[in-house]
């Protein structure tokens, strides 16, 4: 996908503690997953979505997981080639969103994210999360601010965040809490080849009703939810931070 500045797609969640940076709230890597779909004629998309649910459920855009398609998916990292099987449990008839799930294993619960209603945050800072495709499977973050929380006619919401190929369906966080306002989608889409020719954040409370979606507690501030569970079988992955200049690489725990 490429770079494009003028929007940014939103849908609502918030996230546990994993990744920090300065200036941002902290983020659990594992609730970030990427994913690669395989349409009917072999063509493979691939892009990034957030776990909105303890069972497994991920939301992230229809373009990257269109129904029909065989998804796969890994939490962390774009290193490593997806495995593990995706389940479509839905698509969106009206917005640039999908919802999938891994399947759990037995006693297997997931931290997740919930979502934050616009209407307070215009001209408060966001930061996209996703796996671009120079980014050597790092997690990258591109930051900017909300410009508008009025969501057009396809739930775009305008913002200055620059994204990059590889970032669609992406989560989108309030900066200073870390709760999840949207995801990375198509703005407006060719019609030959339904593929999209800008992006924008989706704001997730224009679907939240259609998934589902949880409304982010506050309490505590930033309202971080973290599913009670031992952090077993972890890993150090490599993470870019390319908001500096020049981009910081560091190394994160991601636990399965």
């Amino acid at each position: 996908m490429p770079r494009r500045g003028a929007y940014l797609t939103i849908l609502g969640l918030i996230f546990s503690a994993s990744i920090s940076t300065e200036g941002l709230a902290q983020v659990n890597a594992g609730s970030i997953v990427y994913i690669e779909c395989t349409k009917d004629d072999g063509a493979i998309l691939k892009g990034t979505g957030t776990i909105v649910s303890e069972d497994g459920k991920i939301l992230t855009a229809k373009h990257v997981a269109p129904a029909g398609s065989k998804c796969k998916g890994v939490r962390g990292t774009g290193a490593t080639t997806p495995t593990r099987k995706l389940v479509n449990r839905g698509t969106s008839s009206a917005f640039d969103a999908s919802l999938l799930q891994f399947v759990p294993d037995p006693n297997e619960v997931f931290d997740f994210v919930r979502y934050l209603p616009l209407s307070p945050l215009q001209g408060r800072g966001i930061a996209a999360y996703g796996f671009p495709d120079d980014g050597i499977g790092q997690i990258s973050i591109r930051r900017g601010i909300i410009s508008t929380t009025i969501p057009n006619s396809v739930g775009i919401i305008q913002t200055d965040a620059l994204t990059a190929s590889g970032m669609s369906g992406g989560p989108v966080f309030l900066s200073e809490t870390g709760s999840l306002i949207g995801i990375i989608a198509g703005a407006n889409f060719s019609p030959t080849t339904s593929s999209p020719t800008y992006y924008g954040v989706l704001a997730a409370e224009t679907i939240a009703n259609e998934f589902a979606l949880h409304m982010a507690n506050t309490n505590p501030p930033g309202g971080i939810i973290e599913a009670e569970r031992p952090n077993t079988d972890c890993t150090d992955v490599p993470f870019r931070d390319a908001s500096t200049q020049p981009p910081r690489t560091t190394t994160i725990r991601v636990c399965k």
